[in-house]
């Protein structure tokens, strides 16, 4: 449906690893199931390899990653594989775009507070400022419970912000602000996020603030870009009809299970 759900991902992969005929695992597709699947998969020594996951502390060690890379891989042994550029490349590459070409210095933030969302709106916030740019609102979500975003608008506005910024999907509401900031800002103030927004889903969600100066970023190359993908990309239409059936990660699920 849509919606993940990090203990029923694990759940999951736990029926997995009790069948002898899955080797390995092209997945998972959010980051916060990714955390909670890869100690399940790695007791069992099945291979894992996402083309979407993009939290840094899934694979990179820092300070601030709690938990630890290793704390997911309690054999020791690494068994989890992927291929999309961490929230340490995407967070950053929006805030220059932000910054650089829509010229956008005062920034306000929300996000999801889930493992992905929460994340790559930390990393966006520190390449702001390290630019110069200002955080001039700041806030994380329970997205289960809210629905109207219109008082952080409302501060975000009072406050001065050129932009807004969403750390979080399509599915956990990321694209609802938009439309609400109908009635608080002038169309001409930009919304952006995480590859997690760019989606039909989130077009619908924005409704009449969606057509102009709605950004997100992608952490996957995008096949047409390459001439040499030309016929692959014109088979995989032909055979999948469906507008939806193209995404972002298509080509890069491709690759995984390659």
């Amino acid at each position: 449906n849509g919606v993940h759900d990090p203990q029923k991902g694990a759940q999951n992969f736990t029926d997995m690893v009790g069948n002898t005929k899955i080797l390995g695992v092209v997945g998972p597709f959010n980051s916060n199931v990714a955390r909670a699947t890869i100690p399940v998969a790695n007791r069992a020594s099945l291979v894992m390899i996402s083309p979407a996951n993009t939290n840094e502390c899934l694979t990179q060690d820092f300070p601030y990653c709690d938990p630890k890379p290793a704390a997911l891989r309690p054999t020791g042994k690494n068994n989890y594989f992927r291929i999309a550029a961490p929230d340490t490349v995407q967070g950053p590459a929006m805030a220059d775009f932000a910054i650089d070409t829509l010229k956008a210095t005062k920034i306000a933030i929300w996000s999801d507070n889930e493992t992905f969302g929460k994340g790559v709106a930390d990393n966006f916030g520190k390449r702001v400022t390290a630019k110069g740019g200002m955080v001039v609102v700041r806030q994380d979500f329970d997205v289960k419970s809210t629905n109207d975003f219109r008082p952080f608008l409302q501060r975000a506005k009072d406050a001065g912000a050129q932009a807004i910024y969403a750390g979080a999907t399509s599915a956990t509401k990321g694209c609802i602000p938009r439309a609400q900031m109908k009635s608080i800002f002038t169309t001409d103030i930009p919304y952006l996020g995480p590859d997690g927004i760019g989606d039909t889903q989130c077009i619908k969600d924005a409704g009449d603030n969606a057509t102009t100066n709605l950004y997100f970023t992608n952490a996957a190359a995008e096949a047409a870009q390459d001439p040499a993908n030309k016929a692959l990309i014109d088979d995989f239409k032909a055979k999948f009809t469906q507008k939806e059936d193209l995404g972002a990660y298509t080509f890069p699920g491709y690759d995984c299970a390659k």
